[in-house]
């Protein structure tokens, strides 16, 4: 893993080439070949689905079935589609070889990179949603918020939301090319990243039957739930994509306060998880209230069968968030973590679309640095590190991110 690092940092923490809508796009599988001779496979392998590639290295229905959730876990594209073996090599060799917890939780990340802003003068404004980007001419100068306040750009405007919270509704169509119209109309959000969010508060951690062989399995930090073999996992993965709740209510959880102890009160645990469902549109909003009140107590009864004390009574208190509270309380469309389907016309160049694959959109002085750009969703900071170089690129300032020996 220390060997193969490096090059997918590179591969994460590098803006796409450039693209020059007059002429024939770059080949996006140029660099994915390369990266399945790296690890020792078939080029072509690159051209078949997840599934193919995980069904042809793995024999174990067992395996199977565990990389089928992880590569979903990982915002790979649906299992079965051709062409996408390249993520196969990222999000079933790569990432679980390198998951980390942050110690105190996800929010941490978060505070330290609001005191690493505030450390070097950048002035914060929470909770303030935004109305509109605003113009001069062509040119994006500011933003004013919901109640009226406007704070003027110094050079540029950089928008960490999706590609139509972005162009529809805080710029406008008015104000784009009839490509860019056509393009952000038709960018895809979700299926295949949409989550249902579940969270529970415990007196005790799972005590699964098979830690009888194997007690370190209690222990496990990433746990699949739910599934006797891998045709279950695949129809749960399938269901989001025709828009259907999974039959079998699994998921895949963690429970981190068996590893860090400041994630719960002495003497309890937490679990966090994800469900995947279909797209917030798909349901009506009675549909998904039905869902969350529902829900959690149908995973509990078939954790139950696999961890006898994961019942009722050991739940304080839980939660779940739908694809449609997603939607609205984080400006996620559809419910989708990666602002964007992983689709093979909305990947490194050609995300969100080509054209607005390098950060930089039609609109002078805006920028774009959410997962609707590369490398996509998940905890990476990819997207604003690279529109950070595209910026200093284009505005002449001292490229301070190289150095002897590092490659991105």
């Amino acid at each position: 893993m220390a060997m193969f690092e490096p090059l997918m940092a590179m591969g994460l923490y590098t803006p796409p080439v450039k693209c020059d809508l007059s002429k024939p796009l770059p080949p996006v599988y140029t660099a994915w070949t390369t990266l399945m001779k790296t690890f020792g496979l078939d080029e072509e392998m690159v051209y078949k689905s997840i599934r193919d590639c995980i069904d042809e290295l793995f024999e174990s229905d067992e395996i199977r079935a565990l990389f089928y959730r992880v590569a979903i876990e990982f915002c790979g594209p649906p299992l079965e589609w051709p062409g996408m073996g390249g993520f196969f090599v990222f999000a079933c060799l790569f990432m679980p070889g390198c998951w980390r917890m942050i110690v105190g939780g996800t929010h941490r990340l978060n505070g330290a990179m609001v005191t690493a802003c505030l450390k070097e003068g950048v002035f914060m404004r929470e909770a303030s949603r935004v109305k509109k980007i605003l113009l001069e001419g062509k040119r994006a100068v500011g933003a004013e918020c919901l109640d009226g306040r406007k704070y003027m750009a110094r050079q540029a405007v950089v928008s960490g939301i999706g590609v139509k919270d972005t162009f529809q509704d805080l710029i406008g169509e008015d104000n784009l090319s009839d490509y860019y119209k056509r393009r952000v109309k038709n960018f895809k959000d979700g299926p295949d990243q949409v989550l249902g969010s579940v969270a529970m508060a415990l007196h005790e951690a799972p005590h699964y039957k098979s830690s009888e062989r194997d007690p370190n399995l209690d222990k496990a930090w990433y746990q699949v739930v739910g599934f006797d073999n891998s045709t279950e996992v695949l129809d749960y993965c399938r269901a989001g994509h025709v828009d259907r709740i999974p039959e079998i209510p699994g998921a895949g959880v963690w429970i981190n306060s068996i590893w860090d102890k400041t994630q719960a009160p002495a003497g309890k645990h937490n679990l966090t998880g994800w469900y995947f469902f279909p797209r917030a549109s798909a349901l009506s909003e009675g549909e998904w209230e039905e869902i969350r009140s529902t829900y959690n107590q149908k995973f509990l009864r078939l954790y139950e069968k696999f961890a006898p004390n994961m019942n009722q009574d050991n739940v304080i208190a839980d939660y779940l968030h739908t694809p449609l509270d997603q939607e609205r309380g984080m400006r996620m469309r559809e419910g989708d973590f990666g602002h964007g389907a992983m689709s093979i016309d909305q990947l490194a160049h050609l995300r969100p679309f080509a054209g607005a694959g390098r950060y930089a959109t039609e609109i002078p002085g805006l920028y774009l640095c959410s997962s609707a750009t590369h490398p996509g969703g998940g905890v990476t900071a990819g997207p604003g590190y690279n529109c950070f170089k595209v910026m200093c690129e284009d505005f002449g300032y001292k490229p301070v991110w190289q150095k002897p020996g590092r490659l991105y």
